[in-house]
């Protein structure tokens, strides 16, 4: 194919009148690189007005439905996928081209549908046992690092103490779905057979209790094993705090005494009727 206004150079030609056409099948054989010639637009730099007459050409071809039909379905073609996948593999973006895909996707507007493409795409490739491997395994590898491990712990110490954070991540707790542990079945069983008016995952400004009395009490199912390690203990000790300094009433249950001894918790909400 020439260019616009010329002839292509095999119009009209078979291999039985040139040699050429039966040595193009053949890798390299006639491009610009093996003949030593240098291509005719390499340096030179597409104008504005090129560029968008080029990309509405495209649009244009694109909004065919049978074109790009055809042009999905070579895509998906297992040879067509595995050459690519061949070609990319090892191939490392420059961080200028990073920097640009990434410049280029900003305030990008994608349509539900290809949303959901890209969920389902996303939940296939990492919905696997080799992904799994190999995040775990750099995971470790990194963690393993003393530099990167003690700027992690600080950096996440910082950030989840800090009030902006603690109040988004109450708030997105409270209205995502919730399952009730088994603790936090018994205490809601004890409030209904007190028959005490309560709400489940109660958004506050610091956390959400796990069952909430009007007008200002908190009530926490807190496990045993989860809620006795050190760093739990400070952030319910800090969280407790915060929580009374605003004007909360609150109480924690340790899951052993709602198993155990469910009554020494029945007298401890009869009070609170």
């Amino acid at each position: 194919m020439g260019r616009i206004g010329q002839v292509a150079w095999n119009k009209g030609l078979t291999k039985e009148t040139d040699i050429r056409l039966e040595q193009y099948g053949k890798k390299g054989s006639l491009t610009k690189k093996s003949q030593n010639l240098t291509s005719w637009n390499k340096g030179k730099h597409m104008s504005n007005e090129t560029k968008t007459k080029l990309s509405n050409s495209m649009k244009l071809l694109y909004s065919d439905p049978e074109f790009y039909n055809k042009i999905v379905e070579i895509a998906n073609k297992p040879e067509v996928r595995k050459a690519k996948s061949k070609a990319l593999k090892g191939l490392k973006r420059s961080e200028v081209a990073i920097k640009n895909i990434s410049e280029s996707q900003k305030g990008k507007i994608l349509s539900e549908e290809h949303k959901l493409k890209i969920k389902k795409s996303t939940k296939i490739a990492t919905n696997t046992q080799k992904f799994h491997e190999k995040r775990s395994k750099l995971s470790k590898e990194m963690w393993s690092n003393p530099v990167f491990k003690d700027r992690q712990i600080k950096i996440i110490k910082e950030v989840h103490n800090r009030p902006d954070v603690i109040k988004h991540h109450a708030f997105a707790y409270s209205h995502r779905p919730h399952k009730n542990t088994d603790i936090e079945i018994i205490l809601e069983n004890m409030l209904k057979s007190l028959n005490i008016i309560y709400e489940s995952q109660k958004y506050t400004p610091f956390g959400v209790p796990d069952f909430f009395i009007q007008p200002n009490i908190c009530l926490f199912a807190d496990g045993n094993y989860d809620h006795t390690r050190p760093n739990k203990i400070e952030k319910d000790k800090k969280q407790t705090q915060n929580l009374e300094n605003i004007g909360y009433v609150v109480f924690r249950f340790w899951g052993s005494d709602l198993k155990k001894h469910p009554e020494k918790i029945l007298d401890e909400l009869r009070k609170i009727k």
